[in-house]
């Protein structure tokens, strides 16, 4: 399903993803724009992968490889989704 970025798609595909890899919940409802990928979400490298090939997926887009290491939150991740369109 191709849908056109905003805050409430983002969260949506990185909650499916934390649910995914954290299944007994213990970051799911905390997730928020300004909650930190590492820190906060439990993202490490290779979820952050996964996370932008799903966002690629899902608004049909191309995401630069800087957005791996530059992006500390959702809201970061945001704004590169905004300029990619």
């Amino acid at each position: 399903m191709q849908t056109a970025p905003d805050a409430e798609s983002l969260l949506r595909v990185l909650n499916q993803l934390l649910v995914e890899l954290h299944p007994e919940g213990s970051t799911r409802s905390e997730i928020r724009l300004d909650s930190r990928l590492d820190r906060d979400l439990g993202l490490d490298s290779l979820a952050r992968i996964e996370l932008l090939a799903r966002l690629e997926k899902e608004f049909a887009v191309r995401l630069p490889e800087k957005v791996l290491t530059s992006a500390e939150t959702p809201r970061d991740v945001l704004r590169h989704l905004f300029s990619a369109t």
